[in-house]
């Protein structure tokens, strides 16, 4: 998908971390990783081990005040979701967050591809998929919810993790893309 929403064949797909992947509990006051119960969210370990078996780089890109990545994949690792990640990006370690344009652009250069080479995966409309939007990414909306108004070009939705499979087909093939 590109901005004119034609499928660009994007290679890295950045996740957001909690309700995203992993069921956040806002009050909880600990860092996730020390946390009693953890859980991922239905259909991750799956869909994360399919799309990396596609040949996808998946990356963890969070707003995670408090967390720096070692704690991210401590987490994701007691769920066994850590196996299916290249690597953790965090506004911790990073300095700045998501409605900051240079997220992203670190993030992009840190890893050698553009923003045509990567989507953004959340459930936060403003954080996950504007923010990634505003500076140049395409982004896919995890939510049930109705979109707020028709979605800008290059932005999609799906409901669950594993709709996230219909977009992102072995790299190399072309997706039948539908509608949500």
């Amino acid at each position: 998908m590109t901005s004119s929403g034609a499928h660009n064949s994007p290679r890295v797909l950045l996740f957001d971390w909690g309700d995203t992947l992993m069921r956040d509990n806002p009050a909880e006051i600990r860092k996730m990783r020390d946390w009693l119960h953890v859980e991922a969210l239905p259909g991750a370990n799956e869909t994360l081990a399919t799309l990396r078996a596609r040949g996808y780089r998946l990356i963890i890109a969070t707003n995670a005040a408090e967390s720096c990545a070692h704690d991210v994949l401590s987490a994701l690792d007691r769920v066994d979701l850590a196996v299916h990640v290249e690597r953790v990006y965090t506004a911790r370690d990073l300095g700045i967050t998501k409605r900051d344009p240079r997220f992203y652009s670190v993030i992009l250069a840190d890893l050698g591809v553009s923003a045509h080479d990567a989507v953004m995966i959340g459930d936060a409309w403003s954080s996950d998929v504007l923010a990634a939007h505003a500076a140049g990414l395409d982004a896919v909306w995890l939510s049930d919810a109705p979109a707020p108004g028709d979605l800008p070009p290059g932005v999609r939705q799906v409901r669950t993790l594993m709709d996230l499979l219909r977009l992102f087909p072995p790299l190399g093939v072309t997706p039948h893309l539908t509608t949500s």
